[in-house]
């Protein structure tokens, strides 16, 4: 099923970060399941996204070392920490389980 004509546009993140890895790597064709026409429309936008700033060229897991191991409170969540989980793009062990 193709992707509608409407929906292709670089500032439509939330759909092209469904095609974009953690590290922030374009998903290839097995994995995003698209076809070959729209992988190419795909990788156009997501490249012209990150031109413009609105993607990041690593992903936000390499991008963002926060702290230091020797801290006090290193077993505390932070509020960036916080944020992710709400976004669920972190899972909780807790929820694993």
């Amino acid at each position: 099923k193709t992707i509608p004509r409407e929906l292709l546009h670089h500032n439509n993140l939330s759909l092209l970060r469904r095609y974009i890895t953690p590290t922030g790597q374009i998903m290839n064709r097995m994995h995003s399941r698209l076809g070959a026409k729209d992988q190419r429309k795909i990788a156009k936008l997501v490249k012209r996204a990150r031109n413009l700033g609105l993607l990041p060229h690593e992903g936000q897991f390499a991008v963002e070392a926060h702290g230091n191991t020797k801290e006090a409170d290193i077993h505390e969540n932070k509020e960036w920490e916080d944020e992710l989980v709400r976004r669920g793009l972190v899972i909780n062990k807790e929820r694993r389980k």
